[in-house]
Parts: structure tokens; sequence; C-alpha cells
């Protein structure tokens, strides 16, 4: 015997189910998600991807065809331990689609336009950032943003969303916003103008789409010009933003605007006018460098970069103010940026006009040296641009000193020593010295006539004059170019406009100056010290002459003085009069009692306090009719330059005491206090020096010596007047005073009326509008001024100032009244209203319910009458307002004003509904009805069917059951209504009120029928039957017979064939049925339903015998068939013997008889 043995060590064995998805997220459909099984140790695998799919494999592949969040689940099992085990993973798919739309998406600009974000998402997940790409270089991360297109142009715009699974949808349109107008532009020939005041001729240079219809120009100096290309005189000194309009054909207009465009400073950019500032503005580097040779500014001058030649540096300093170098802070160490890798003799320092990128002129090499800085102006980012970016001037110059470029950075400048030539170049692309190329030998300038040792050079903004400092004379050359920045057109301006700085430095290296040329700047290597010179003078404008004054009143008389300082600078002022008998000026700040003084300060405090000044005429200095002048000189200083103004004047003349009426009443009044005012003191007024139109006064009282008061009472309504006649009173001089202006006010001493109507039918079924009219305009009317009975008030509104609205709301069925009480609101002369007639009607509130019946029975089988009662008379119930479902209205018929009939028809079988909608009927309030409570029954227009039926067998041998089933509940059924041929009807019964069953037995064979006439039964609705379908089958009473026969001879010696021929077709016959007597069947086999045949073999000799018994076979109708007449035969099986014999001898010799005995 064999035995297996299994140890199992539980401990050993580890289970886990986990698997990875890839890509578990998605964002689109259809999604197919790679599935790895990474669980431990199964062997089945039952997946469900929470989207009605499932799968048994190990790494089964999905393809998900929705969005939304899938519950991934895979059970395992081991099915050897029994071990299950579950995992989930949820697979997200998300799909974002980005959409969006803008209001004003055509237009003149700026054109701005709201945009809408209108994407949409399908899945879980939800949209979390937009970015816009408007077209025009501008974005936003907004949802819905709002964007300004400043220029003309069409533009894309785009918007791609990112939902919160990281999937991401674009949306363009192309050229979606449209923006019409001019893209204006202008220039000037000139706009500095150094020598102050002057001419500026304005080129247009506005491109646009559509025919420009006009330009408007505004110098900034209060002047216009509607020229195209106007031509203007400047007549003050000082900086002005030019503005130009332009209009176009389609209506577009656009302005630019340039911020202090022109300069028209006198002293600006004009060395020879300049002026040292003073030891306190200088600045010295010998901290941080002791041989300095360059200077430079960021755009406003708060940054300052020195390079020398000591550390091979550029050092870098704050200005706290813009070109103040005495306000300059070394940045530190951190900040300075070393130069001696590329050139160990750096000679200058040049930034584009941004500060991105900064270049530094050598001797060592020749070369210019290109920088990119990280951060604007912030030298500690700047990294070398590498030596393909370098630049060789050694063929033009081998000691290049200095180096400049023009505004735009197209043209490059090099002034040297070797030749004391300034070279020009042209750069291809702005600012990149790589692509810079020689203008040639035409283009060189030589200064050599004025300076041979050439350190600097510097141009205007302009590019209209150009400055040239030097070592051997220490001075500033001046030159003007015919074309600017083209230094072939430049002529020395002469030695008038030279300026020396050997004063403060005697090997100066670098010049500098501010944006508007006011400050000059020069360091260099005697003292490592950056002087600072003034170029323009501080500028006082504004005067105004002859300013009329009163004697006895004062005046600021330069109010409109403007005080400027072109660089920046403190200002004081001296203020002298031409007399000091002729006032007093007074103020804060003001020092002295003539000549006057504001003590030094900027501009904008100097001018405050200036304009702040009071001048007090002296009193009666000339006759009556006489007037006295007086002159101001102001004279602003900072401290090296002067300007003065002489133009400011004031006339002052002696006056008569005026008065004035005045009161704190409003028109209309009905009573109210007068002040009467002189403008000095005066004596001999009395109340009776007030003459009163429609009045009188009463109350009088002296406040002062110029001050009177009265009080006023009209007599009736209509205008009241107050006078003062001339000479009524006199000042202290004895002038007579001037006769006052007449006070005059509306005077109204009637109290208002008021009414109370209403639109609103009576009776009313709800809130209503009542309107409250008053007699005149008034004041003080609110809500709570209402008495109501029966109602409530809300939505009170003042229609206008004498019309009143609210809306009232009953409060139950009966009547409403509304009044005002007198007193309650006030017209503008505070006379109190009177006390309103009541005003009433009837609050109807309940609404008509309706009542549908009718006396039909249910279920009906045809038309029938419904009666519809209201609870009280309505109006506009119609035929039409009844709603029917499987049915027809007509016949509708008033019985009464609340009672109303129509005729019904059902349409087909099956519920009919009656219902009447509400508020289809009003009563006389105009209340709608309720809805009314359906009406239902059934409707039965069908005569019900029979069904004659039976589950007996066709042909039947005997009684059988047969069933009759009614398409409906019926009554009136008996047995005597089955009419049966060839058969009789007995145990009648009613299974149910539709099915009911007889037994039939039949009377002998043949067809037995089975009818059911019309009309014998009838349903709920009393619709009689439908004759049913004869039902027959056939009766078959008879049992079949079988008779036995066989072709064989008598007797037989083997095996024959026996048929079995039945009276009619049977079934069930077979071989076993057949009894036998000494022999066996086979081979048996059904000729036809009645005849069968078998092969009979007898067993040995003798008789054999057939038998069939009865009820072995059936007919049709199960009847079993009678015995068989028995069917014999006898069989000889054994074959005869033969003997031969002989009497004869044997041997014979011849002839013998032989005999064959058998």
């Amino acid at each position: 015997m064999l035995f297996f043995a299994y140890i199992f060590n539980a401990g050993a064995q580890t289970f886990d189910a986990k698997f990875n998805a890839n890509p578990a997220s998605g964002c689109s459909t259809p999604h197919t998600v790679f599935f790895t099984d990474q669980s431990v140790n199964p062997d089945t695998w039952l997946w469900n991807f929470g989207d009605g799919g499932t799968s048994t494999a190990k790494n089964p592949i999905r393809t998900f065809t929705t969005t939304g969040d899938f519950t991934v689940t895979l059970t395992v099992q081991d099915t050897i331990f029994g071990y299950t085990d579950t995992f989930t993973q949820t697979i997200s798919i998300s799909v974002p689609t980005a959409d969006f739309n803008g209001s004003s998406l055509f237009g003149c600009g700026p054109l701005t336009v709201n945009f809408t974000d209108a994407s949409s998402i399908s899945g879980t997940n939800t949209i979390v950032g937009w970015a816009w790409d408007f077209g025009d270089g501008q974005t936003s991360t907004d949802q819905n943003p709002t964007h300004v297109y400043d220029k003309p142009g069409n533009y894309t715009v785009k918007l791609r969303i990112t939902d919160s699974g990281g999937c991401t949808h674009e949306k363009t349109r192309t050229n979606y916003v449209q923006v019409l107008g001019p893209d204006v532009k202008f220039s000037a020939t000139s706009t500095t103008l150094l020598g102050g005041p002057g001419a500026v001729t304005f080129q247009d240079q506005t491109a646009a789409s559509s025919p420009i219809t006009s330009w408007t120009w505004n110098f900034g100096d209060g002047s216009t010009s509607n020229l195209q290309n106007p031509t203007h005189t400047y007549a003050t000194s000082g900086t002005f933003d030019v503005s130009l309009t332009v209009r176009d054909l389609d209506g577009c207009s656009r302005t630019l605007t340039k911020t202090n465009y022109v300069n028209t400073i006198s002293g600006a950019f004009d060395v020879s006018k300049a002026v040292f500032t003073g030891d306190h503005e200088r600045f010295s580097v010998a901290a941080q460098e002791l041989f300095p040779k360059s200077l430079a500014f960021n755009g406003d001058g708060t940054k300052m970069f020195v390079m020398g030649g000591n550390g091979r540096d550029i050092n870098e300093y704050n200005l706290t103010t813009g070109f103040d170098v005495s306000t300059a802070v070394y940045a530190g160490n951190a900040e300075r940026f070393a130069v001696n890798t590329q050139d160990v003799y750096p000679n200058s320092l040049a930034f584009n006009i941004d500060g991105s990128k900064m270049f530094v002129l050598g001797e060592f090499g020749d070369d210019i040296n290109e920088y990119t800085l990280t951060t604007n102006f912030d030298i500690s980012t700047a990294v070398y641009a590498g030596d393909a970016e370098r630049f060789s001037v050694a063929a033009q110059e081998d000691a290049p000193f200095s180096l400049a470029f023009n505004n735009d950075g197209t043209k490059m400048f090099v002034l040297g020593n070797s030749g004391n030539d300034i070279n020009e170049y042209n750069l291809a692309v702005a600012f990149d010295v790589s692509t810079a190329v020689y203008a040639g030998n035409a283009e060189r300038f030589s200064i050599a006539g004025q300076e041979m040792s050439s350190r600097s050079l510097m141009f205007d903004p302009y590019g209209t004059r150009m400055f040239v400092m030097g070592e051997s004379g220490d001075d500033i050359n001046e030159y003007n170019l015919a074309v600017a920045f083209d230094v072939s057109t430049a002529v020395y301006s002469g030695d008038a406009e030279r300026f020396s700085v050997v004063a403060q430095e005697n090997r100066p290296f670098s010049l500098a100056f501010n944006n508007e040329g006011t400050i000059m700047f020069v360091t260099g290597l005697t003292g490592a010290d950056i002087n600072v010179y003034s170029l323009a003078a501080p500028v006082i404008t504004g005067a105004v002459a002859n300013q009329p004054v009163n004697d006895n009143a004062t005046i600021s008389p330069f109010s409109s003085i403007v005080v400027a300082d072109p660089n920046g600078d403190n200002v004081s002022a001296t203020i002298t009069l031409d007399g000091n008998a002729k006032g007093v000026l007074s103020g804060t700040g003001l020092t002295g009692s003539g000549p006057y003084t504001l003590a030094s300060t900027d501009a904008a405090s100097l001018q405050a306090s200036l304009r702040a000044l009071v001048f007090d005429p002296t009193d009666n200095r000339v006759a009556s009719g006489s007037t006295e002048k007086t002159t101001f000189t102001i004279q602003v200083s900072d401290g090296q330059r002067n300007d003065i103004d002489a133009n400011t004047t004031v006339i002052s003349s002696p006056v008569a005491p005026t008065v004035s009426l005045s009161s704190p009443a409003t028109s209309p009044t009905n009573g109210f206090d007068i002040t009467i005012t002189f403008s000095e003191a005066v004596t001999g007024f009395a109340v009776g020096d007030i003459t009163v139109g429609n009045g009188t006064a009463s109350n009088f009282n002296a406040t002062s010596a110029s001050v009177y008061t009265a009080s006023i009472s009209p007599t009736a309504n209509g205008f009241v007047t107050v006078d003062v006649a001339a000479a009524s009173v006199q000042d202290a001089g004895g002038v007579d005073n001037t006769a006052a202006t007449q006070f005059s006010i509306n005077a109204d001493v009637n109290a208002p009326d008021v009414t109370i109507t209403s639109a609103v039918a009576d009776p009313t079924n709800g809130a209503f509008t009542a309107t409250f009219t008053f007699s005149e305009a008034v004041t003080g009317f609110a809500v709570g001024d209402i008495t109501l009975g029966n109602a409530t008030a809300s939505n009170f509104t003042a229609t206008s100032t004498s019309v009143y609205t609210a809306d009232i709301t009953p409060t139950t069925d009966g009547t409403v009244t509304i009044d005002v009480a007198a007193n309650v609101a006030q017209d503008a002369a505070t006379n109190g209203n009177a006390a309103a007639a009541q005003f009433s009607i009837t609050a109807d509130l309940t609404a008509p319910t309706v009542l549908i019946s009718s006396t039909a029975a249910n279920p009906v089988n045809g038309a029938f009458t419904a009666t519809f009662t209201f609870s009280e008379a309505v109006t506009g119930f119609s035929v039409g307002d009844i709603t029917l479902s499987n049915a027809t209205a007509s016949n509708f018929t008033a019985t009464s004003t609340s009672v109303y009939t129509a005729l019904i028809t059902p349409t087909t079988d099956g519920t009919v509904t009656i219902d009447v909608a509400a508020n289809i009927a009003q009563d006389a309030a105009t209340n709608g009805n309720t809805a009314a409570t359906q009406f239902s029954l059934i409707a039965d227009l069908t005569s019900p069917t029979v069904l004659i039926s039976s589950t007996a067998a066709n042909p039947i041998n005997g009684a059988f059951t047969t069933t009759f089933t009614f398409s409906e509940a019926v009554t009136g059924f008996a047995v005597g209504d089955i009419t049966v041929a060839n058969g009789t009807a007995s145990n009648f019964s009613a299974t149910s009120a539709m099915v009911y069953t007889a037994l039939i037995s039949p009377t002998t064979d043949g067809a037995v029928t089975i009818d059911v006439a019309a009309n014998v039964a009838q349903d709920a609705a009393t619709n009689g039957n439908t004759a049913a379908t004869q039902f027959s089958l056939i009766a078959d009473l008879t049992s079949p017979t079988v008779l036995i026969s066989s072709t064989a001879a008598n007797p037989i010696n083997g095996a024959f064939t026996a048929t079995f021929t039945f009276s009619e077709a049977v079934t069930g016959f077979a071989v076993g049925d057949i009894t036998l007597g000494n022999a066996t069947a086979s081979n048996f086999t059904a000729t036809s339903t009645s005849v069968y045949t078998a092969l009979i073999t007898p067993t040995t000799d003798g008789t054999v015998t057939i038998d069939v018994a009865a009820n072995v076979a059936q007919d049709a109708a199960t009847n079993g068939n009678t015995a068989a007449t028995q069917f014999s035969l006898i069989a000889d099986l054994t074959s005869p013997t033969v003997l031969i014999s002989s009497t004869a001898a044997n041997p014979i010799n011849g002839a013998f008889t032989a005999t064959f005995t058998f």
C-alpha cells in the first residue's frame, strides 16, 4: 500500500493582492489602461473595472470609453489554501474642453474686451488653471480677464485650461479681436531748445488704415494746433508734455502723449553757462578708485557707476536723489564688477537704454567688450558676452579713450588719443557691437584743433550737440551737429562755448550730463572726485499784472506764480515792494518787513508758500475814485544762479460801505430771519431803513457795528422783498452806503391738501397701489403717516415731491380704509397738511373653488353629463377651460353664474379624467379659481369577447372540460347559454367573473361543436358579449381491432413474416406487445400507423402461435385495442433422411437392384 503525506507550514505562506495601472489617469476617451498584477501567490484573478466590465486574465487591458472616476477592484484567490484578498485603485478620466467668448470684440482702440471663460469638463476633475494669450504680447491667468488693446490690428486669442488632474486643452480664435484707429506717432526737429524758449517743428508720423480726418496737437503750454505738421514757439522756460490726437474716417480717435518731450530750460547742455556748485556737492570715489576714468548713470540718476584704472573695477553707487551725487552711497564690494579679465586698461563705460547691456572700451586690446546684465543696471549680475561679441577699433584708433552710442543703439562713436579723432560705426543690430561696421574716414571727425589729449565724448539726447573733454587744456569743447549723431556734420561752437574745469580737476577723464542737460559731472585722476556743475538757473513764471483789490480787503498776488529749478536744487525767494507804505505782505515762513524773504526749500514748497502770501493794501491812501499800483519784485536763487520777476502788480481802490442781505431761509417760507451785513462798521441804521414788500419787519437787533438782524413776517402768498436804500448809513469816514441788492423769497402761508386715490377695481382681490396727491410739494411724508384699516402698507415711493404711492395689502376679506391725518407732512414753507378724505374699498381675497361631479355610473359605456359647480359666481369659464383626457366635451351650458354642465364623450376604453385648471374663471374681485380636484371614471366602450377552449386531446374518447374565458368580468352567463352539438353540457361552474367551465359529454363518434351566442352575458358597463368562435373536436368512442396474418405456407420450415393490421391508426404498439408460442420475434417494423410487421422465428418443430393482447396500443382518442384472434401454423424444421440398400451379394458380378428408403 502506498501512502502520501502533505505537511503545511502556515507561517511560510504570504498572500497579498496588488496591481499597477498604467496610465492610471487620462485626458481623453477612449482611454486604454494596462493592468499588471503584482499580487503574491494567487492562482485566480477576478477584475471588476468599475464600468460594468470584468476579466479573469492575470494582466488584462481595458479601454474606458467614458469619463469619470472608476474604482477598479482586483480579487485574487489561492484556491489551494483558500486565501482571498482584494485591492482597489481609482482610474480617473477627465476631458477638459476650452472655450471662451468676449464682449466688444470690434471697435476703436484703446478697446476694452471682457473675456468670459466658457470651458467645460467631462469627468470629476475641476478646472484649476487658465492661461490666456491675447495676441498682443500680453497674457493673463485670471479666469475671466479684462484686457485693453492699445494698438490697431487683428488679434488671435488663445485660452489654455488645466484641470486638477493635469489635463490641458487649448482653444484658439483667429483674428478674434479687431481694433480700429490710427497708430499715433510723431517726432520733432529738435526737442531741446538749448538757448531757452524758441520754435519747434513737429512731424506727424501716424500710420492709419482709414483716412485721417483731423489732427489735434497740445503743446503742453496751453497752446494747440489742428495742422498736421505744425511749428510752435515756446515762450517760457521749462519742460513740456506734448500730445497728438488723431481721428480717422472710422470715427476712431487715439492720443499719444510724450512726457517732458520739449525742454526749453535756458542753459541746458550749454557748457559755457556751467557754474561749479561747490565743494559740498563734490563726491569722492577715492575709497574705491584712485584713478577714475569713466562715469555713467542709469536712466533716472538713482544709480552711478565709476570705472577706474587702479582696480580695473566698475563701482556702483546708490543716489537718494536722482543725479545728486552728494547723496551717493557706495553699494558695497558685492556690487563691484571686475573687467580686468577682458582689459587691464579700461578707459570708458557705457550702457544701453534699459541697462540690460554694458560696454567697456579698453586701451590694452583696443576692444569694446560687451556684457549682459540679468538685472538691469545691476552690474553684480553682469556676464561677459564672449569673444564673439567683442569688437576691435584698433584699425581706427590704438589709444581709444571714450565710447558713446546714439539713443537707439544703431550708431557707435569712439574717441581716441592717437589721432584725436571721433570714429563713427554703424550697428546692424542695436547695441550689438559685434555687428558694428566702420562708417568710413568721411564720417571721422577730428578735434585736434581743440584738444590733443582727448579723454571723454558725450552727446545731448538728440544728437545735435557733441562735447569733448581733454586733458591737454582741461576743457570741455562744444560742437553743433547739423545732422543728429552725424559727427561729419560737426562744427566747433567756438572758444566762447568752451568751459574749463581746471579749477576743480587738471586731469579730467570722464564727462556726463543728467537727462535734461542742466547738470554736468566731471571726474578725473587728480582728486578722484566727481565734480558737479550747474548749467541752468531756477525759473519763476506766472506773474499776473494789474490785479484789482479794494483797499479794505486783501489779495493773494502770487496765486499763479510757478517756481521751478531744472537741477532740483533748493530755492529761496526775496520779495520787494516798490513802496512799503503801500501795504503789508504776510504769510507762513515770511521774514522781514520789506524786503521780505522765504527760506531756501524745494521749488514746489517755495511755490506753495509764495501762492499763500496775502497782501493787505493800506486803506484810504488815495481819494475816492482814484487807484494806487503796487509792484512786487521776486528774486529766486538756488545759491549759484538767480531769476527775477517784476511783473506782479496790484491795483487798490478805496470803496464806499456796501450792504448785503442774507437769510438761511429757503423759498417758499412762511416767515424768516434776515441778516443785514455792511462791509465795514456803520452808524445810523434802524428798522425803519428796511423796506419790506408783502410783509413786515420786527425783532430788529444790532449784532455788531456792521451786522444787523430782523424777523420778516409774510402777509400773503407770493414774493416777499427786502431792500436797504443807498445813503441809509455812513462809515467812519462819513461815506454813504451803496444800495443793497434786493433780497427776494417766495412766501407760502397756506396748508397743503392731500387726496387718496387708486385705479384698482372695487372689490379688489389683493394688494393695490394707492396714490397720495398733495396740492403742492411736501416733505416729511412717510409710510408711517398712512393710517390703515384691515390692511398694511409697503413699497412706499415718492413719485415726485407732491405725489406718493404705496402698495396696500388687505389683511382679510372686508372693507379696507385708508386715512392721512393732518400735519404729517409740510410744504416748503413748513405748513402742515390738512387731513385727507377717507378712501375705502372692499377686499375679496378668497379664490373661488370648483367641484366636478356626475350622476353617471362608473364604469360608463357612452357619453355622460358632468356638472361644474363654483363656490361663487364667476365669469370667463368656457368649454375650452375643461381639460379632458380620453374624452371630448360638448353641449356646454351655464345653468347659473356658478353652475355649468357639459356632455363628456369618452374617446376609447380607459380612464376618463376631467380637470379645471386654476385661474381660468374669475370672481367679481378677479380672483382666479383654484384648481378643481380631478374627476375620473372608467370608460368601457368595448363588448366583452368570449373564448372557448379545452385542454382535452383531439380526438377525445369521452367527456371533457371546456373553459369559457371572457375578455372582462361579465354577469348573466349560465349553462343554458352553451350550445352543444353531438354532446351534452353539465357541471357548469364560475371560476371567476371572467372564467367559466362545463363538462361536455360526447353522444357518439363524430364532431362535437360548442357555441356561445352574442349578448348572453354583460360587462359592468352593460355591454353584451360578442358571439364566440365555435369550438369543435372529434369524439372517438370505439376501440381499434387488430388482425394477425402471414403469407407463409403452413407448415413452414423456417422464419416467416407476420403482419399486424389495426382497424385504425394506433400508437404504443411495440415488439414486446406480441405474445408468441414456440417462436421469437425480431425485425419489428411500422409499415404505417396501422400496419406493423415482425419476423417470426419458430423455435422447434410444432405449432407456432401468435397473439396480441387487448390495450397494448391506443388510437388517437386513447382507446385501447381489442385482443387479436390467435394466429397459428405448423413449424417443420427437420430435413428427411434417405437409406440406400440392396439384396445383392457383395461382391456382385452383375446388375443388381438398389432400394432408396426415406
